[in-house]
């Protein structure tokens, strides 16, 4: 099959990238690198090609014309930059989704998933996490997920079918450690092998869903090779970690007796996956453990 890839070179897109080749697909990628790097990618493999452009540009519609499913993947990441960029984030998250959706459609796309964020729920009184649960974004990072959702909703019962995924805080090797607005394992991973302190923010005992980004990767293919349509999956491990233990996993797995030092809180919602639907319509089961996980990503 053909299959194009926005935000190809991106952490998740180029595992799925590469996922992909391996399976013998051929697979076009759009990405601009604003976040995503060309290295990330087997740059010389016969089945790849790839446009160094926005997708927002009009010189990248041709490239949708034969191909069979379309991952969306690219966009604004961080939802406490989006507070900083909400034009940018609303012009790139909402606006190229659309744009992306229509040339899709166009072009007899048969099937597209659109990389969603489980940013969208905010603040819940109940865990974990169902699907079916109201979207409380609080953030325009999560408002922009939230609307490309709705841009995907208008497609129902097209011959275009259409799956939404709400990945939770996928991380692996590679993830990177650079920037204010960087994930918490490579950052601790990183500070540790410097020997320096790492940063917990407030008491540390908030509590995140932490997911690999190869089990995030195979629910993806899942969703692509199902005959599902109009369907919103969660992308998580169904455990919850809270940030002190975290950092005392990854610090007896690298054997470092580093304290790390508390900062003020950024105040931002708990989160935890309900799997059971993934289980159920697609038959997908984790593969890796938090302490797998971080073995491999360490």
């Amino acid at each position: 099959m053909k299959i194009l890839c926005t935000g190809g070179a991106g952490f998740i897109g180029s595992y799925l990238v590469k996922r992909l080749l391996k399976e013998k697909h051929q697979v076009v990628v759009i990405d601009d690198c604003s976040a995503g790097m060309m290295k990330n990618l087997p740059l010389k493999h016969k089945n790849l090609v790839i446009f160094g452009g926005s997708i927002l540009n009009e010189g990248a519609d041709f490239l949708y014309e034969g191909i069979d499913i379309v991952f969306h993947l690219a966009a604004l990441t961080r939802p406490r930059e989006s507070f900083i960029k909400p034009m940018e984030t609303k012009r790139i998250n909402v606006e190229g989704t659309l744009k992306v959706l229509l040339n899709a459609y166009a072009c007899g796309v048969k099937k597209f998933i659109f990389m969603s964020s489980a940013s969208a729920y905010g603040y819940q009184k109940l865990y974990p996490f169902d699907e079916r649960y109201p979207l409380n974004p609080v953030s325009p990072y999560a408002i922009s997920k939230q609307i490309g959702e709705q841009c995907c909703k208008l497609y129902k019962g097209s011959s275009m079918k259409v799956n939404c995924i709400r990945p939770f805080n996928v991380y692996g090797k590679g993830q990177s450690p650079d920037g204010q607005y960087a994930a918490a394992i490579p950052k601790f991973v990183e500070a540790l092998k410097k020997g320096k302190k790492p940063f917990i923010t407030g008491d540390g005992k908030q509590f995140r869903d932490f997911v690999h980004v190869e089990d995030v990767v195979d629910l993806m293919v899942k969703v692509s090779t199902s005959d599902l349509s109009g369907e919103v999956f969660n992308a998580g491990s169904g455990t919850h970690t809270t940030l002190n233990s975290l950092y005392e996993t990854i610090r007896g797995i690298m054997k470092k007796k580093v304290e790390p030092k508390y900062v003020k809180e950024v105040k931002e919602p708990n989160t935890l996956a309900g799997m059971a639907k993934a289980r159920k319509l697609l038959n997908w089961r984790l593969k890796n453990s938090l302490v797998e996980g971080l073995l491999k990503t360490i």
